[in-house]
């Protein structure tokens, strides 16, 4: 998860033409980053586990598409 963060934050910064982030695991600063990420993905997982009843998830298929519907109990 930590490591698509740090990819989709990437191709955000990249598609306002703004500098790609620096992927050199030798940088302090990469490592700095990828710590945060990590950090942000252990939270969001344990969120999860503890308020599971918190987010439903209800999927349905038309002819078209699927549509999933996620409602999220805010605690």
């Amino acid at each position: 998860m930590a490591e698509a963060i740090e990819q989709e934050l990437d191709s955000l910064m990249r598609a306002d033409n703004l500098p790609g982030l620096d992927f050199n695991a030798s940088q302090q600063t990469v490592r700095d980053r990828r710590r945060f990420f990590v950090a942000i993905a252990r939270g969001v997982v344990r969120h999860l586990q503890d308020n599971h009843a918190a987010i439903t998830t209800f999927c349905q298929h038309n002819q078209t598409m699927p549509v999933t519907e996620i409602d999220v109990d805010y605690r």
